[in-house]
């Protein structure tokens, strides 16, 4: 139940958003610039959803080797002494991932010339 009503939501707003850029409206331009920032928003969530569930399967993967293994589980205490350290290592790795200027030119390269003039003017208004 919860899937169709998402997917009708989606559908309508799909609709709608082609009606609106077909038509030339004046909001044309926000739309586009709206809907290529979704769209590399989107990139990035399905670029980490693959790295976390790889992370998982790998978590899953060694934690049964280590299950199997008579001479490793012997050591837990081992495991739980390294366990925070990795952690913590993998928590900084995502920290440089999500470095927002890096980001940023990144996503500023994707942007047709015309939609980052229009974001130049709407930075210096700003200003």
């Amino acid at each position: 139940m919860m899937f169709l009503i998402f997917l009708l939501f989606s559908i309508s707003i799909g609709a709608l958003t082609l009606f609106s850029l077909k038509n030339d409206g004046p909001n044309k331009q926000e739309l586009k610039l709206a809907l290529s920032s979704m769209y590399s928003n989107f990139k990035s969530l399905m670029r980490s959803t693959k790295e976390f569930l790889l992370l998982l399967v790998k978590d899953i993967i060694q934690s049964k080797s280590t299950d199997n293994s008579p001479i490793e589980s012997s050591h837990r205490q081992d495991e739980v002494l390294i366990s925070p350290s990795t952690t913590i290592q993998l928590s900084d790795n995502v920290d440089d991932n999500l470095n927002p200027s890096s980001e940023e030119d990144l996503a500023l390269n994707e942007f047709s010339p015309d939609v980052l003039q229009l974001i130049e003017e709407e930075e210096e208004k700003v200003a």
